[in-house]
């Protein structure tokens, strides 16, 4: 089963004139900037459902 982790994205005005989001995990800290297609796909195992 994949590890369940709390992200948090932040997009404040420097970010959003280069198209970036900050990105920050609880327990890992910061794992930079990103575009939101690079965040989604580095999330894709997190994101899935269990059931």
């Amino acid at each position: 089963m994949p590890s369940r982790g709390s992200w948090e994205c932040v997009a404040l005005q420097k970010e959003q004139a280069e198209g970036l989001i900050a990105v920050n995990k609880r327990k890992e800290g910061d794992k930079g900037q990103m575009t939101v297609a690079q965040f989604l796909e580095m999330t894709a195992e997190d994101r899935k459902v269990v059931r």
